[in-house]
């Protein structure tokens, strides 16, 4: 195994479906990691919206295909959100495990804002980007 590989690993960053720590540890790593997409999901409602790899890993280790969810239902409904081709989208959790979901245009203009009254996602934010009908993490982009 390759150096670099091998260091990766001790960060906690997954390959091919094995995880090297606690999933929800490698869940920071992953999100700041540079990452080529391998594979692409497409969204079991919304079949326009693909995800990659990233995307894929957060919503499964961090029990957030609701998140996923969120993102690509809203897209052929609230014509705000649709008209924004780059879409920055954050979802920061406070202490008491409630949620605020925002979407931006990227330059810091919210075009949406949803509350979540509550959430078990691991982590207090995660920041995911949608482009070209295609939801990734920014280190994807």
């Amino acid at each position: 195994m390759p150096a670099a590989r091998r260091a990766i690993q001790s960060q906690g960053i997954c390959f091919s479906g094995i995880c090297t720590m606690n999933p929800c540890y490698s869940l920071r790593p992953w999100e700041t990691a540079v990452w080529l997409t391998w594979h692409w999901y497409r969204h079991g409602i919304n079949r326009n919206v693909l995800y990659t790899d990233g995307a894929q890993h957060v919503a499964e280790h961090g029990g957030a295909y609701w998140l996923l969810d969120e993102i690509a239902i809203i897209q052929p409904y609230n014509k705000a959100v649709a008209a924004e081709e780059f879409q920055v989208w954050k979802l920061a959790v406070r202490p008491d495990r409630t949620a605020t979901l925002t979407c931006d245009d990227g330059n810091g203009n919210i075009v949406f804002t949803k509350e979540i009254k509550y959430t078990d996602f691991p982590l207090d934010e995660i920041t995911l980007y949608f482009t070209n009908k295609v939801i990734h993490l920014p280190s994807e982009y």
